[in-house]
């Protein structure tokens, strides 16, 4: 499987997606909204969220400072 963190700039809107397995996000910088199941969560620098991803989610940065997060997802199993 398939195992990798990956740091996303967090610029506009990701579309909401789903994939199977789960999702870890970790907020480095600056705030991010993620949606999830269509309620908003609100991160801070600092703050993580873990979720199921086969459910529909997204994620978008709150304000006109520069965000970025370390997202990780893992395979189904």
């Amino acid at each position: 499987p398939d195992h990798r963190p990956v740091k996303k700039s967090l610029g506009g809107d990701v579309e909401p997606h789903a994939h199977p397995g789960a999702e870890v996000l970790y907020v480095l910088r600056g705030r991010v909204a993620v949606t999830y199941e269509g309620e908003d969560y609100e991160l801070n620098e600092g703050d993580s969220m873990y979720f199921d991803s086969t459910r529909p989610h997204t994620y978008r940065r709150i304000g006109n400072i520069p965000a970025a997060a370390v997202v990780v997802t893992t395979a189904a199993t």
